[in-house]
C-alpha cells in the first residue's frame, strides 16, 4: 500500500462512507461519542500497546483501535536546573526530589518571584490531578470495577491532602495564569520561563516543539508511594453497528492504524504513536530532547472518566467539586471526598458508593 500525507477532508470522507468514526477517550467513550448502545466496543484497555494484528477484531461489526496516546508528563526548564545547581532528573526520581528541585529552582521572593519551582492544574480528577493521586496511593475506584467509587478510603484522604497542600501550601507553586505573568501554564514553561517545573501532557511537544523559547526537556514522571500514576488519553477509531460495509470499514481501520500509520503520524503530526514499536519514530522527532522519559510503561492507566458508567455526568459533578477544592480552596478535603461520594451515589445509586 502506498504511504503518504492524506488531508483529513478525505479520510474523513472515507471513513464517513464506511462507518468509522473517530472518537474521543478509551472504550466506553467512545461508545458515548458514537451514540451510546450503537457501539459495542471489543477488547481490553491494554489495546494501546497492540503490536499484533487482532485477527479476532474482523469478526465483529463494532471494534475500536486508538489512533495515538497522550500521556501526562513532566516537563523542565534546564536553564533554571543548572543555575540552581539542580541535576537533571533520573529515571528513579521521585516526587520528594520534584518538591525539592522545584523549591531550589525559585528565582525572586514569593508571592511574586520571577521564576516559580512548579505549576500544573488539579481541578480536573481525570487528568494531571489522578496522576498526583496514583502515585502518592490513592486510588478513587476499585481496580476491580471502575464503576464502584471509593473515595472515602483512608488512603484517598492521605493522597487527596498531600496533593491539595502541594498547591496551597508549597510557596513555590504556580496556581494561575496570573502568578506566572499573565501566561499560561505551557506558556510559561516553553516561552516566557517562569516556571521550572510543570506536569502537563505529550501532546505539548506537537504544539511548542519547533516554535519554544526556553531550553525545555522532558523528565520521568517522578515516583511515589504508589508509583507513577501513570494515565494516558488517547482518540481512536470505531466502527460503528450502522456499518454498511463492516468488511471494507475493517480494511479501513487497518490502514489507519498500522505500523506505517503509527509512524507517520508521529513524525508528521508530532504526536505519540499508538504502538509500542513505533515509539522511535517520535522520540527522533525532537533528537536533543529526553522523549524517551515521557514515554509509558505496561503501567500506564487510561484517563479513569473512559471507563465509567455515565461518564459525562459523573465527570461534571465531581469536577466541580474537585474545582472547589484545588482551584478554589473553598472546601477541605474530607469535605470534597465525600460531597464526591455522595454525587456518585445519587448518579449511579448507592451501591457504586463504597
Amino acid at each position: 500500500m502506498t504511504r503518504g500525507p492524506i488531508s483529513r477532508r478525505a479520510m474523513l470522507q472515507a471513513a464517513g462512507a464506511l462507518g468509522v468514526l473517530g472518537a474521543g477517550g478509551v472504550l466506553a467513550a467512545c461508545g458515548q461519542a458514537a451514540g451510546g448502545s450503537a457501539v459495542k466496543v471489543q477488547g481490553p484497555v491494554t489495546l494501546q500497546w497492540w503490536d499484533q494484528e487482532p485477527p479476532a477484531f474482523k469478526q465483529f461489526a463494532d471494534t475500536w483501535l486508538p489512533q495515538y496516546i497522550n500521556p501526562n508528563v513532566v516537563y523542565f526548564n534546564r536553564d533554571h536546573f543548572q543555575k540552581s545547581g539542580i541535576a537533571f532528573p533520573k529515571d528513579d526520581w521521585t516526587w520528594d526530589q520534584l518538591i525539592d528541585a522545584a523549591r531550589r529552582a525559585v528565582r525572586g521572593a514569593p508571592p511574586k518571584p520571577d521564576v516559580w519551582g512548579f505549576t500544573t492544574s488539579f481541578g480536573s480528577l481525570i487528568k494531571y490531578c489522578c496522576t498526583a493521586i496514583w502515585a502518592q496511593g490513592g486510588d478513587f475506584n476499585d481496580p476491580k470495577d471502575p464503576g464502584v467509587f471509593t473515595f472515602g478510603r483512608a488512603e484517598n484522604t492521605k493522597a487527596f491532602q498531600w496533593a491539595h497542600d502541594l498547591l496551597w501550601k508549597q510557596p513555590f507553586t504556580a496556581r494561575t495564569n496570573a502568578d506566572l505573568g499573565g501566561v499560561d501554564a505551557r506558556q510559561a514553561m516553553f516561552v516566557t520561563g517562569s516556571v521550572a517545573v510543570s506536569l502537563d501532557a505529550s501532546l505539548a511537544v506537537q504544539l511548542w516543539k519547533d516554535k519554544a523559547q526556553t531550553e525545555w526537556d522532558v523528565a520521568p514522571l517522578p515516583k511515589g508511594p504508589g508509583g507513577r500514576g501513570e494515565r494516558i488519553a488517547m482518540d481512536g477509531y470505531v466502527i460503528t453497528s450502522g456499518s454498511k460495509s463492516p468488511a471494507a470499514a475493517w480494511v479501513f481501520l487497518q490502514g489507519v492504524t498500522d505500523k506505517d500509520a503509527n509512524k507517520l503520524r508521529a513524525e508528521l503530526a508530532l504526536i505519540m504513536p499508538a504502538r509500542k514499536s513505533q515509539f522511535d519514530a517520535w522520540n527522533k522527532t525532537a533528537p536533543t530532547k529526553n522523549l524517551k522519559a515521557a514515554l509509558p510503561t505496561d503501567a500506564a492507566r487510561p484517563d479513569p472518566s473512559a471507563l465509567w458508567p455515565k461518564a459525562t455526568e459523573l465527570t461534571q459533578a465531581i469536577n466541580a467539586i474537585n474545582g472547589r477544592l484545588f482551584d478554589k480552596n473553598e472546601i477541605s478535603v474530607s469535605d470534597a471526598l465525600k460531597q464526591m461520594q455522595d454525587a456518585v451515589a445519587g448518579i449511579l445509586g448507592p451501591s457504586a458508593a463504597k
